[in-house]
């Protein structure tokens, strides 16, 4: 374990030419191994843009080692960073939700930030837990989001994560149920008064009305709306818009309102911006067809 001894003959031996194997991931971890995990995920990201540069797909155990090393050195802005590489490389329902398991646990985000996590992970196939639904219908809530948290508890039965005689599932069905054909008489006139109102906050409160509602083009002009009159909470509305314009198959325009959302929801922003990348990314080449038996 003498891990500077380690690197200097590791480094030695790249110098030299070595290349019977490859002593990089050795001697990330090295750094790794003497408590410099910041050091060492520069090492490991150098080494993946190396590859990249070289045309070829770095290993998958290299992202999810530099996810793992950040995660237990509780360094959120490299995890995000790994979180976004090892997707881009691998964008499967099983890396999305390690990754957006390392975002939420590094990252003290309100629950509303959250929501907006838990939405991505139910936009991924990566929402599986009894207790991911619960915070989702939590957040959500059923008197402000009815027709999102009447599908969410839907999809918790059909997950296995709900049974229908569970009481979180009927009370909070009971209550979304009353409160949607609440929303849906209401939802016209509360246009009309976000469009009268001396600031955004009656507008925020009719994007997330019509987001739960399934009307996602409205949800976005009112969250438009919400911004050119000005609200309190900026980034959250952005955030959102965002999502409203995921929702439409408007990539291009989510992607310049997640560009712009800063702060504590920096990271919500960044892996909603990695969905839209490997939405956008070109389909992997066929794999070629086997040569003929001889």
């Amino acid at each position: 374990k003498n891990y500077s001894e380690a690197r200097a003959q590791y480094q030695a031996a790249l110098q030299a030419g070595y290349t019977q194997n490859d002593t990089r991931p050795a001697l990330a971890e090295t750094y790794f191994g003497s408590n410099q995990a910041a050091e060492g995920l520069k090492y490991l990201s150098d080494m993946i843009k190396q590859e990249e540069a070289a045309g070829r797909k770095a290993p998958t155990n290299w992202l999810l080692r530099g996810l793992q090393v950040a995660y237990l050195a509780k360094l959120a802005p490299q995890a995000t960073d790994y979180s976004a590489l090892l997707l881009h490389n691998e964008p499967t329902a099983q890396h999305w939700l390690a990754a957006l398991q390392v975002i939420r646990a590094l990252n003290p985000l309100d629950p509303q930030g959250q929501l907006d996590l838990l939405r991505l992970m139910r936009a991924t196939g990566a929402l599986k837990d009894r207790s991911d639904y619960v915070e989702y219908v939590q957040s959500a809530d059923p008197r402000r989001m009815a027709g999102e948290v009447l599908a969410v508890l839907d999809e918790g039965v059909k997950a296995g994560a709900f049974t229908t005689s569970d009481p979180l599932y009927t009370e909070n069905k009971a209550t979304a149920t009353t409160r949607l054909a609440t929303d849906r008489k209401d939802a016209p006139g509360l246009a009309a008064d976000a469009k009268g109102g001396a600031n955004g906050v009656i507008a925020q409160g009719a994007g997330d009305a019509f987001y739960s509602l399934g009307d996602y083009g409205q949800a976005a002009a009112m969250y438009q709306l919400a911004l050119d009159k000005g609200v309190k909470d900026r980034d959250m509305i952005l955030t959102r818009l965002g999502i409203a314009q995921v929702q439409q198959g408007q990539l291009d325009q989510a992607k310049a309102s997640f560009q712009q959302v800063a702060g504590a929801r920096t990271p919500v922003a960044k892996m909603w911006l990695t969905y839209i990348d490997t939405k956008n990314a070109p389909p992997a080449p066929p794999t070629p067809p086997a040569p003929p038996a001889a």
